[in-house]
């Protein structure tokens, strides 16, 4: 199945989303943010929201999708190779176990996005860590919980 936008307002009007959810990190580079590479987008995350390489490392991933899906091309990052380590061993595949294929395809064309499906189902999972404080009172906890629900759920 391929899917074609027949315009390209999609990247235009997603790209206003994208700013305006990512608001703190457009104040601060302003247009640059787009240009950022994965490693300087990692290191922003991790100072603003205080979180490990890891997750920092896969919040800038699914910024580079966002910006991708914007219509910006992606910049060059080549402190992103890996320094050589030990060789890997190779892996055994069982008898009769499948690898699970990627669920969809974006290509950028010339008359918008398409969409090319190579496996009819997909998932997403999203998962939120509130970290709560140790001596907040039930208050506290209530109107953390209130907003939970007054801002997650549409």
């Amino acid at each position: 199945m391929c899917s074609v936008l027949p315009d390209d307002s999609f990247p235009t009007a997603f790209a206003e989303l994208i700013k305006e959810a990512y608001s703190d990190l457009f104040e601060l580079r302003g247009d640059d943010a787009w240009k950022l590479t994965k490693t300087q987008l990692t290191g922003y995350f991790r100072t603003t929201d205080k979180t490990s390489e890891v997750i920092g490392s896969r919040q800038a991933g699914v910024f580079q999708v966002f910006r991708m899906l914007s219509g910006y091309e992606a910049p060059d990052d080549k402190s992103q190779a890996k320094p050589a380590s030990k060789p890997r061993k190779p892996q055994v595949k069982k008898a009769g176990a499948s690898v699970p294929k990627a669920a969809a395809k974006v290509e950028r064309t010339g008359s918008g996005i398409s969409v090319k499906d190579k496996q009819t189902d997909m998932a997403l999972t999203v998962r939120i860590e509130i970290n709560l404080p140790p001596n907040g009172s039930r208050e506290t906890y209530d109107n953390i919980f209130k907003s939970i629900r007054a801002n997650l759920y549409v």
